[in-house]
């Protein structure tokens, strides 16, 4: 089982490797974009890999990206259970 464990372990790190190695321009305007814009949606990513210029100012990209959130929030810590596992009412 640790022979067949680290063959797959391996095969699979040389894989990546070598994915990464091959594509690395796309990485690095991947990490161009996420510096400049912090997310990115899955349209971008692909005009990215496409070679095409990200301009979220212009009208094309202004409704695709309208609303969407730049940030990650940060969640607030949960409030404690009262009997029967229901929520305890917030003070007013």
């Amino acid at each position: 089982i640790e022979e067949e464990t680290r063959r797959i372990v391996t095969e699979s790190w040389e894989s990546a490797t070598t994915i990464l190695r091959d594509r690395w321009s796309e990485v690095e305007s991947l990490a161009k974009g996420l510096l400049e814009y912090e997310t990115l949606t899955g349209k971008e990513i692909t005009q990215i890999i496409a070679g095409e210029s990200l301009d979220r100012d212009s009208e094309d990209n202004s409704s695709s990206t309208a609303g969407t959130a730049t940030a990650i929030p940060k969640t607030s810590k949960p409030r404690a259970r009262g009997a029967g596992g229901q929520l305890e009412p917030e003070p007013t």
